[in-house]
């Protein structure tokens, strides 16, 4: 500031900057080992850690007189795993003609097949079942592991989907009126015919 003769008072009125407040910082040491005799031994030139979520291993290499090593690593973030639906969306209690083997022929939830069962048939066999006639599908009875070729088709006077020719699949499934059985239809890609695999609850 500048002044001359006559300048008597000045009143300086500046106040001062404010300070920042400074949190506390986490602790940042998410790495501890107690010392073994082969790292706290200076001969030796390897010195060997773990992440704390017991994770990948990694080497630190060091001389004669290493003797403080500050690591300050963070833990890799670990993916969440969302838990996978229910893949058994076609389900039904076996009725006494369903467990009959010389009826050959199981009744299927007409609307559980129409949403989990028809959009995933490929296009071909979806137009010949439309029409009228029965397509041929692969069937696997997960309880014994075992495959079978059995005709899906659909009956114009129920209306309702149906497997046929199920004899084999009936007696060595050990089908009983009364139990609860359910569906699943597989297909890796969109060029495979897929598979439509079953259970029996106990």
């Amino acid at each position: 500031m500048e002044g001359g003769r006559g300048a008597r008072d000045i009143d300086l009125n500046i106040s001062a900057p404010e300070k920042e407040e400074v949190q506390g910082a986490p602790n940042p040491w998410t790495i501890r080992k107690k010392l073994s005799n082969t790292v706290a031994n200076p001969n030796k030139w390897v010195f060997r850690f773990t992440t704390m979520e017991g994770g990948r291993g990694a080497t630190i290499e060091g001389g004669r007189g290493v003797r403080d090593i500050d690591l300050n690593i963070p833990a890799p973030e670990r993916e969440e795993v969302q838990a996978a639906p229910n893949p058994w969306t076609i389900k039904k209690k076996l009725s006494n003609s369903d467990a009959n083997p010389d009826r050959c022929e199981i009744i299927l939830p007409i609307r559980q097949v129409k949403e989990h069962l028809l959009p995933f048939l490929l296009q071909d066999k979806l137009d010949i079942l439309q029409s009228g006639r029965p397509i041929l599908i692969n069937v696997i009875n997960d309880d014994i592991m075992k495959a079978y070729r059995i005709k899906l088709a659909f009956k114009n006077s129920s209306p309702s989907y149906m497997l046929q020719e199920t004899r084999g699949l009936v007696t060595e499934g050990n089908f009983i009126a009364g139990k609860e059985i359910k569906f699943r239809w597989t297909r890796v890609n969109q060029e495979e015919e897929g598979e439509l695999h079953f259970t029996l609850l106990p």
